[in-house]
């Protein structure tokens, strides 16, 4: 680490420029700043930073799109109609759509009363597969239905898991949403 000194008169204030923080230790790291001379009646001011595990540009998670339409567990039909939030920068949006291993028709019907999430277990099934199908859509377009082809791929019957990703000029997924379920007749 660097040692940098600057020197100041009583009144002055002054910006003090870091220089580059280390960053190949993991772990919690501390910048004290210290006044040595004249001695202070405060506490001089600690800098802490946190250096994680992670790929260069990809620690954070994509930032959320909120969805409008389908409700949670929609029962699908050829006009069902997926929408979502703009989201900016994004050059494109992908309807993804997860089979799921559940099969609605052994399940108590929905109610209304419970969770309207799905759970993370069967999201975290459903990623470890590819998408059954799904839509390209538009930057400047927040809406669509499944095509006919992407219709012919889903199984009846059956309970499938979708979430939007925002996807910007570099091909970066910069936004996605929450994963929803419906089902299918």
């Amino acid at each position: 680490m660097l040692q940098v000194r600057e020197y100041l008169t009583l009144g002055d204030a002054k910006t003090l420029k870091s220089p580059p923080l280390p960053t190949g230790t993991l772990g919690l790291h501390l910048v004290r700043l210290r006044i040595i001379d004249p001695i202070v009646p405060f506490t001089t001011p600690v800098i802490r930073y946190f250096v994680a595990e992670g790929r260069v540009g990809k620690e954070l998670p994509p930032d959320p799109v909120g969805v409008t339409s389908p409700v949670p567990f929609a029962l699908f039909a050829p006009d069902t109609l997926f929408a979502w939030e703009s989201h900016k920068g994004a050059r494109v949006y992908q309807l993804e759509i997860y089979r799921t291993d559940r099969n609605p028709a052994t399940e108590l019907p929905d109610l209304g009363g419970g969770d309207r999430t799905p759970k993370p277990s069967d999201v975290a099934a459903a990623l470890r597969q590819a998408p059954v199908t799904g839509m390209l859509v538009p930057g400047n377009q927040t809406t669509t239905t499944l095509s006919a082809n992407a219709r012919q791929r889903l199984t009846p019957g059956r309970a499938y898991l979708w979430r939007v990703l925002a996807i910007s000029e570099d091909g970066t997924v910069i936004g996605q949403s929450p994963m929803r379920e419906m089902r299918t007749p």
